[in-house]
Parts: structure tokens; sequence; C-alpha cells
């Protein structure tokens, strides 16, 4: 599965970065079932500023499909795991 991470007005910790990748590898392994190079993930992460708020935005194409989910949250791991949820 091809992923895309894109970070706005927030710097990543290695520690966020290793949740994202556990993440997309979790998916990848529940996707198995689906062609490989069919699938594309785009997780974007926005620190906004002015509420001190992480947002994540999640776009999970399949075949024929497009998937979305998005979080707000104070805590990044939340917000995280809310949108991979």
């Amino acid at each position: 599965m091809k992923h895309q991470l894109e970070f706005k007005g927030f710097e990543p910790t290695d520690e966020i970065r290793r949740a994202i990748e556990s993440r997309i590898a979790h998916l990848h392994r529940i996707a198995r079932g689906l062609r490989g190079d069919s699938l594309f993930l785009r997780c974007a992460v926005e620190g906004v500023s002015a509420h001190k708020l992480i947002r994540v935005s999640i776009t999970l194409e399949v075949p024929q499909k497009t998937l979305a989910a998005k979080e707000e949250a104070h805590d990044p791991e939340a917000a995280l795991r809310g949108a991979f949820q």
C-alpha cells in the first residue's frame, strides 16, 4: 500500500511518526486481500495554533471507493487513535 504523510503547522516527534507508521502497517495487514497497488492512504496532521488542537484527516482510496476519517483533539495521540479507528 502506498501512503503519503503530510504535516502542517505541527512538527511530529519520533514517537508520533512511529505511531502513525504502526497504524499504517496495521491497515496494510487488514487490507491484505486487496491488490496493494490499488490502495493509497493519505494522512494529514495539522496543528491549529489558535485553539491548540491537532487535526488528523485520513483518506484511503480502495478500488471504486474512497474512505475518509477526521478527528480533532488537544492530544496528538488521541487525535491519531480516533482517526484511525
